[in-house]
């Protein structure tokens, strides 16, 4: 189990060999009328994509038939649309995204192709939650790729002004899109920032926010908005540390917070080096972070986590 304990806006994860690289908010309550729904894990080492089956009462995780799924080269981000019939995948080394579907009853995937091209290095994906765009940082060429989703196939459409850039070094490494679709936030493992970015309505266009970048830990390697678009979290994977900040709905400015209420139930951490999930209770009065154990074993180093609602 892990040790946690607030300072100056972080929860510390004390855990050897640990590298907090991905994290993901479950907010399960009432969210379906199923007891359970599915996370799925990259597996760059691998070329593959891991899948379980999470109790939504527990949230233990419980390998799904079939898994781990064959995927693109160095995949290294997932993320699903919000009728969870989609998955999308970042491929690190490809340089491209893959699309998958998804198959309801089982929770398997299956590729469809050809796979969309991104900028050099995709390391993280994002999608606002209407399932209307999908954001992709990429690493090596430090610009965010934009694309538009077809509802139908989800097959992907660049927007136009695509790719848009970040500031010089940023090398983004992960992306958010806030709850309301308004903000998408980006970090910066080399800069230890996070920057803010307001949506443009209908076109995906990018902006940044008033009083962006944002001071986080050292090394941040993800970051999650809790459902209710008040609290933002970051994973910092050099300080092994979760930095906990408060999100102004009306600009998309966030502050840093020792401790946050959030209508989240679960955080999920992936750890690249332990090779495994950590599953954390949220303190809906606090914000805190509780019972940190480990929800699963990959075998393989994960990267990213994505869950069905």
């Amino acid at each position: 189990m892990a040790d946690f304990k607030g300072m100056n806006g972080m929860i510390a994860l004390k855990r050897v060999a640990l590298t907090c690289v991905a994290l993901v908010l479950a907010g399960l309550a009432g969210c379906s009328s199923s007891s359970t729904h599915i996370a799925y894990v990259t597996l760059p080492t691998s070329n593959s994509i891991a899948a379980f089956r999470v109790s939504n009462h527990s949230g233990k995780f419980t390998s799904v038939v079939g898994s781990p799924f064959a995927a693109g080269n160095s995949p290294n981000s997932i993320v699903l649309d919000p009728a969870n019939k989609f998955a999308y995948v970042a491929n690190q080394t490809g340089n491209d995204i893959s699309l998958f579907k998804i198959d309801s009853s089982t929770g398997g995937i299956s590729e469809v192709m050809p796979r969309t091209p991104a900028g050099i290095s995709p390391v993280a994906l994002a999608m606002d939650s209407a399932g209307t765009f999908l954001f992709a940082g990429n690493v090596s060429s430090s610009n965010i790729s934009v694309y538009s989703i077809n509802a139908s196939t989800g097959v992907l459409t660049e927007v136009s002004g695509s790719p848009f850039p970040t500031s010089a070094g940023a090398s983004p490494v992960a992306l958010t899109v806030s709850p309301s679709g308004k903000y998408l936030y980006v970090a910066s493992s080399t800069l230890g920032l996070v920057f803010g970015y307001s949506i443009g309505s209908g076109t995906g266009v990018l902006q940044q926010v008033p009083d962006s970048p944002f001071t986080v830990g050292s090394g941040p390697f993800s970051v999650a908005v809790d459902p209710a678009e008040h609290f933002v979290y970051v994973a910092n994977s050099l300080s092994d540390t979760i930095s906990v900040l408060s999100l102004d709905a009306s600009t998309g400015t966030l502050t840093s917070l020792p401790n946050s209420p959030s209508t989240g139930k679960f955080l999920y951490v992936a750890n690249e080096n332990s090779r495994d999930i950590s599953g954390f209770n949220i303190d809906s009065s606090t914000g805190g972070l509780t019972n940190g154990s480990i929800a699963a074993s990959v075998g393989s180093a994960p990267t990213s986590v994505a869950t069905t609602k």
